[in-house]
């Protein structure tokens, strides 16, 4: 292999480096959950809780047909002892079998009603009015960190703050104990999904689930 063949490798190598560093950083969705109001739950890393709003959130990037039970039966476990709090399942990735937007269903698992949201749908769930926001960061962000634009890479004064910053300072959240909760709570407040949806189904497994009609 030439030098200079060599040195374009090692570019690349470079590049596809930061490319995986800022699809990370756009896709950690806890991430940008834990500055919008939502807290950890320490006995399971994939729960947030959203206390104002009373949402019980299992996430996970990737879905698992084959854990589901045992993902539902930890967001009802949580429901324990958080009793009255929806319970949301949702994970980003989406499949040909849920298509491009993803899974948007309600279904009654156990006795306990349950929403099952992804992709698309996911995103608008937890962002509500704050889901252009998010894009409109994450797309500013991908342009300055792998330099697609020429304005924002020429520019000295760039915005070196992750999205997820800059969407928590952008809707006024600062923490548990900082100010202007009530700011972040109308942004990401957002109607139920899935309750009316024609994919909602009935499944007779001994999983025991069913849809709320």
């Amino acid at each position: 292999m030439s030098l200079i063949e060599d040195l374009i490798t090692k570019e690349t190598m470079e590049y596809a480096k930061r490319i995986i560093r800022v699809k990370n950083e756009c896709e950690n969705i806890k991430k940008f959950l834990l500055g919008l109001g939502y807290d950890k739950w320490s006995s399971n890393t994939k729960i947030v809780i959203n206390h104002s709003q009373k949402i019980i959130l299992l996430y996970t990037k990737c879905n698992s047909q084959k854990n589901r039970p045992s993902i539902l039966q930890s967001l009802i476990d949580t429901s324990s002892i958080l009793p009255g709090y929806s319970l949301v399942f949702g994970y980003l990735k989406t499949s040909k079998n849920t298509g491009d937007s993803g899974e948007n269903l309600t279904v009654i698992y156990d006795g306990y009603t349950i929403e099952i949201v992804s992709g698309l749908h996911l995103l608008k769930r937890v962002f509500g009015n704050a889901y252009d926001l998010y894009l409109e960061n994450c797309e500013k962000y991908i342009k300055s960190q792998l330099k697609l634009d020429n304005k924002t890479s020429n520019n000295s004064q760039q915005d070196e703050r992750t999205p997820s910053e800059i969407l928590s300072s952008q809707v006024g959240f600062q923490s548990k104990d900082g100010l202007n909760h009530e700011t972040s709570e109308h942004i990401i407040n957002q109607p139920t999904l899935g309750y009316n949806n024609p994919n909602n189904y009935h499944n007779n497994n001994p999983n025991n689930y069913h849809n709320i009609n």
